[in-house]
C-alpha cells in the first residue's frame, strides 16, 4: 500500500498498526490517502505518486441523447459525463480530458474505469504508462486522469413485437398454448405490489401475444381485466395494501412497507422499486398500446410510478433523480435507502 498524508505524517510501527510517530492522543488536520499498490509495485508506486493530493469533492452526472448514424444503423447513443471537482481546482476546464498530456498531474483526477467505459469512451484520458494488475468484479479497470469522463452508451429500441417472423406450424402452437394460459393464468388478486406486478405483468403479456397472433377473442376478454385490476392500484386504491406518497423520502410506496420496514421486501424502504414498478409499466405501456382511452385515467399515476424510480429531471421537486439507476456500473441496483 502506499500511504500519502499532507500534512506530512512520520509513521511508526505498533505490532500490527502503523500510527503517527508524533505526541500521543494529538489531533491531525490534514489529508490521508490510501492507495493498493496492484499486481506491480514497482511500476505502479511511482505514478501513484504523481498523482498523490488531489481527490474529488463534488460530483456530478449529465447525459444528452445524440442522434447518429454510426455504421450507416442510425444507432442512437447518448453521451454520458461524468464531473468532477477537485481539492486543487475547480473541475471546469473541459480541455483536460482531450490533453491531459499538457496539464500539470497534480491538477488531475487520477481514478479507474470499467472495460464498458473503454469501449465507448475518449482514448486521450487513458493513463499512459497505465497502473497494472487492477482487477474488479466487473473485470480489469483502467487508470484515466482528468476530471471529466465521457463516454458513448448505445440506446437500443426497444418494441412490443417480437423481431422474429414465426412459421405457420409457431404460430398454431402459440395459439393453443395461449387458450391455456390465458384461461389459467389470469388471476391478479395479491395483494402486494410485488406479485401483483408479476401478475399483472404476465396477463398484459398474454394479451400483447394475442394481438400479434390476431386473436381478438382472447384480447376482448383480457383487455377488461387488465384495465380493472391496474385501476385498482392505481386510481381507485381498493387494494388491500395501497400506495401512497412517502413525503420523508421522496416515492411512492406501499401502506404496509411504510410502516413495516420488512413488509413487501422492503419495498417501504424502497428496494427493488424498479423490479415492483417495472411490472406496472409494462402492464400500462401494453394496455395504453391497444386501448389508449382506457388508459387515460391512469397515465398520471403511473408517471409518478416512473418517477420514482427513474426520474429524468434533478429539478422533480418530489421524486429524486434516476434513484435506483448507476451512471458508472451502468445498471440499477435493487438496494433501496
Amino acid at each position: 500500500w502506499l500511504i500519502t498524508s499532507k500534512p506530512e505524517i512520520k509513521w511508526r510501527s505498533d505490532g500490527s498498526r502503523l500510527v503517527p510517530a508524533g505526541t500521543v492522543g494529538s489531533a491531525y488536520k490534514g489529508v490521508v490517502q490510501l492507495a493498493h499498490l496492484g499486481a506491480d509495485p514497482d511500476s505502479n508506486l511511482s505514478v501513484l505518486q504523481r498523482y498523490a493530493g488531489t481527490y474529488p469533492t463534488e460530483g456530478s452526472v449529465t447525459y444528452a441523447q445524440v442522434n447518429s448514424d454510426r455504421n450507416s444503423t442510425g444507432e442512437r447513443s447518448a453521451n454520458v459525463v461524468f464531473f468532477y471537482k477537485t481539492n486543487t481546482d475547480a473541475g471546469g476546464d473541459t480541455a483536460k480530458i482531450y490533453s491531459p498530456a499538457s496539464v500539470s498531474p497534480t491538477m488531475q483526477l487520477l481514478s479507474f474505469v470499467l472495460p464498458h467505459h473503454v469501449d465507448r469512451m475518449n482514448k486521450t484520458a487513458l493513463l499512459t504508462p497505465g497502473l497494472a494488475g487492477y482487477r474488479s468484479a466487473k473485470g480489469p479497470l483502467t487508470a484515466v486522469a482528468g476530471n471529466i469522463i465521457s463516454y458513448s452508451q448505445p440506446l437500443q429500441r426497444v418494441g412490443l413485437e417480437g423481431r422474429n417472423r414465426l412459421s405457420d406450424a409457431d404460430r398454431a402452437r402459440l395459439q393453443r398454448q395461449l387458450s391455456i394460459d390465458a384461461a389459467m393464468e389470469t388471476d391478479m388478486s395479491a395483494g402486494d405490489p410485488y406479485f401483483f406486478g408479476k401478475s399483472v405483468a404476465r396477463v398484459a403479456r398474454l394479451y400483447q401475444i394475442a394481438s400479434e397472433l390476431g386473436d381478438s377473442a382472447t384480447m376482448g376478454a383480457l383487455g377488461p381485466k387488465l384495465l380493472g385490476a391496474l385501476k385498482q392500484w392505481l386510481t381507485d386504491q381498493s387494494n388491500s395494501d395501497p400506495l401512497v406518497y412517502d413525503s420523508s423520502w421522496g416515492g411512492v410506496v406501499s401502506s404496509k412497507g411504510l410502516v413495516d420496514p420488512g413488509a413487501d421486501f422492503g419495498q417501504g424502504r424502497y428496494n427493488d422499486h424498479h423490479f415492483h414498478y417495472g411490472y406496472f409499466v409494462y402492464a400500462g405501456a401494453v394496455l395504453a398500446r391497444h386501448n389508449i382511452n382506457g388508459f387515460a385515467p391512469l397515465r398520471d399515476a403511473m408517471n409518478q410510478l416512473l418517477r420514482d424510480y427513474a426520474a429524468p429531471t434533478a429539478t422533480d421537486a418530489f421524486f429524486p433523480y434516476m434513484r435506483h439507476f448507476d451512471p458508472y456500473d451502468g445498471h440499477s441496483w435493487a438496494a433501496g435507502l
